[in-house]
């Protein structure tokens, strides 16, 4: 590969013989003519990638693709390359640990930025709805103030209007009492039974023959 790591890529071939006559022209060994075309292919699909890029196109070995030698000579022999299939590779066991660690140690840190990422999120869900919940009880409390404002208003406005009615009543009755009363004296009548005045009791004790009876007299004009 491109930093120089070594590898061995393992393939399985398909193909089919068309024509003999050109096979025994070309070639005295077929199948080690493939191993030669395959092996160039491989190695100028190989060089130009690391070892982490090889990894991640490794399913273009199933394609033929990448076979131009490989194609090109099963045709020169009389053969037709039908399939190649990629059966995995082998690494030194110091690249496959290191390659192992690497990998654990992205889905480490994947896995990390994955529970920020949660988190960070159900931070935000929650400061969300608090946001809400703080918002909708301002909007109840601000309802049921302006409700509290508008019953205070409609019971100040029911007051002031049974009074309005009230005073408008005394004003019709003083003005009929007027109009049928001409001198006074009914409306000096009324006003004396509005403004009742607290009865007086005189209470005396007789001597001389009366002792122990009470007299009580009214004084004139008293009920």
């Amino acid at each position: 590969t491109k930093d120089n790591a070594l590898i061995a890529v393992k393939l399985m071939i398909f193909y089919q013989l068309i024509n003999v006559d050109k096979m025994l022209d070309n070639t005295n060994d077929p199948m080690g003519d493939f191993v030669n075309a395959v092996s160039a292919d491989v190695i100028e699909w190989t060089a130009p990638k690391k070892f982490d890029e090889f990894l991640e196109a490794t399913d273009q070995l199933n394609t033929l693709k990448p076979y131009v030698q490989l194609r090109q000579s099963g045709e020169n022999m009389g053969y037709s390359i039908d399939r190649v299939v990629f059966r995995g590779y082998v690494a030194p066991d110091a690249l496959q640990r290191m390659h192992d660690k690497a990998i654990e140690k992205r889905t480490s840190l994947a896995l990390e930025k994955e529970t920020a990422e949660e988190e960070q999120k159900m931070a935000d869900f929650k400061l969300q709805k608090d946001s809400e919940r703080a918002a909708q009880e301002q909007k109840l409390a601000m309802d049921k103030l302006n409700h509290e404002l508008a019953m205070k208003e409609k019971n100040a406005d029911a007051q002031a209007k049974l009074k309005s009615q009230e005073a408008a009543l005394e004003l019709e009755r003083l003005t009929n009492i007027r109009k049928l009363d001409r001198k006074g004296e009914m409306a000096t009548y009324l006003m004396a039974k509005d403004c009742q005045l607290p009865t007086v009791v005189n209470c005396a004790t007789m001597m001389g023959g009366n002792q122990g009876s009470g007299i009580m007299h009214g004084l004139p004009g008293m009920r």
